[in-house]
């Protein structure tokens, strides 16, 4: 891009122009040519990174105060406004056709799904790993080729008035709803009030097609009292073989897909529906979910001394609910690894105890995190809490004989851990 030509549209005090190829807000990761813009933290002033980033090679910085650098700067009073503004111009630049996607749980992976349908006949940009706030979200649009045709986005919120700005940045297209959960609900008074910050990711005159969950009672109860108009998919219309991995035969033809969970059959309608308003048949889009690149943690199966079902990067009581569920489906012993499930607030305690309630006595329950306990309070079957000491827990998982076990926690206790160990322990013994 041409400096002089986002700074004609975004506003900004310009020094000189320059021609940039890449955006960056990490000196840690810039490369030479790359626009350097110095995004505010809440523990230190970014401006000092300019220098830094005129050393690696930086093309020019963006700054909210003047800078001792020889490269051209441009100074804005707020330079997280212009890198979105630098987003959503890059989108009108190129012509980029946006796919936004929402909901409290599956939004990752059917992001992941529209993007591998949606690749059999066109040039797909879609989010890296999560990044769907108002800094991951232009990152994303900002991280796609001049090339690509169609982005799918990730549109995460986890307060009111969120959604606004995050559609201000990359206005869709095409929007799709995956569900409504207790995700956040710290933050809402309810799921109504989750459900109603979501659907606007909708824009007047913007939006010409909504996608949506519609066996999801409350989202389509708000979508009715907002005359929002949505293309609803629902699993009874889809015929199920196999849980884990999931197989199932939709519209006459048959799908396969490496993830584990009935849950995830939404997901796939919703993908697969994006795709026909798009032009791909079921045929193409059956072979593109068959090899779909899937971002990790939510729900491949790992063999092993234990067959793991890693649902390790999130947890609400939908998404655990879900979980044991599919974990059920998988013949043999069962074990359920439970970590906190956090952003619940005041209702934290009483929904884990109401998901522990619902898991049967022969699962055998391992608990870990400060709110996890919980899950026990009316769970009758086997219970061992491990607080904190996830390699106790690995050790003991591993003295078990063979089983499935489910590994699933909210993301800040990194239930990765022990995923990863596991996985170690196969491959030692491997050499």
């Amino acid at each position: 891009m041409i400096l002089g030509i986002c700074v004609a549209y975004l506003g900004g005090e310009m020094s000189d122009d320059v021609h940039f190829t890449r955006v960056s807000t990490d000196t840690r990761t810039l490369r030479p040519g790359d626009l350097f813009v110095a995004l505010p933290g809440a523990q230190f002033d970014a401006n000092t990174f300019a220098e830094e980033a005129e050393r690696k090679g930086a093309s020019a910085v963006v700054v909210s105060r003047p800078v001792d650098v020889s490269i051209p700067t441009v100074v804005t009073d707020d330079t997280l406004a212009w890198y979105q503004g630098l987003a959503h111009f890059a989108i009108r630049r190129n012509h980029q056709r946006v796919i936004g996607v929402t909901g409290s749980n599956g939004k990752t992976t059917t992001k992941d799904m529209i993007a591998a349908v949606l690749g059999t006949r066109y040039r797909v940009h879609k989010t890296e790993a999560n990044h769907n706030n108002e800094i991951g979200l232009p990152r994303s649009v900002l991280a796609a080729d001049e090339t690509d045709e169609i982005l799918v986005l990730e549109m995460g919120i986890e307060r009111p008035d969120e959604m606004p700005d995050l559609t201000a940045i990359a206005a869709p297209e095409i929007a799709v709803i995956t569900s409504i959960g207790d995700a956040h609900l710290e933050n809402f008074d309810s799921k109504y009030g989750i459900a109603d910050e979501k659907t606007r990711i909708v824009v007047p005159d913007v939006t010409k097609e909504l996608f949506v969950n519609g066996d999801d009672a409350i989202l389509t109860e708000v979508l009715a009292q907002k005359s929002l108009p949505a293309h609803e998919v629902h699993a009874a219309d889809a015929e199920i073989h196999t849980i884990a991995p999931l197989s199932f035969t939709y519209r006459g033809v048959d799908f396969h897909l490496a993830v584990a969970g009935r849950h995830h059959l939404t997901n796939a309608l919703l993908a697969i529906e994006v795709g026909r308003a798009f032009g791909v048949s079921l045929e193409d889009a059956s072979r593109a979910l068959e090899s779909a690149e899937l971002t990790p943690m939510r729900g491949a199966i790992l063999e092993g001394h234990h067959t793991v079902l890693d649902c390790s990067y999130k947890s609400n009581p939908e998404s655990v609910r879900a979980s044991i569920d599919t974990l059920l489906s998988m013949p043999g012993r069962h074990v359920a690894v439970l970590g906190d499930m956090l952003g619940l607030g005041a209702s934290s305690h009483a929904l884990h105890a109401e998901v522990g309630r619902s898991i049967p006595s022969d699962v055998t329950l391992f608990t870990f995190g400060d709110e996890a306990n919980a899950f026990a309070e009316d769970f009758h079957g086997e219970h061992r809490p491990f607080g904190n000491d996830v390699d106790a827990l690995t050790r003991a998982l591993l003295a078990l004989p063979h089983a499935n076990v489910l590994v699933q926690a909210s993301r800040a206790l990194r239930g990765e851990r022990i995923v990863d160990a596991l996985r170690a322990h196969e491959e030692s013994n491997d050499r």
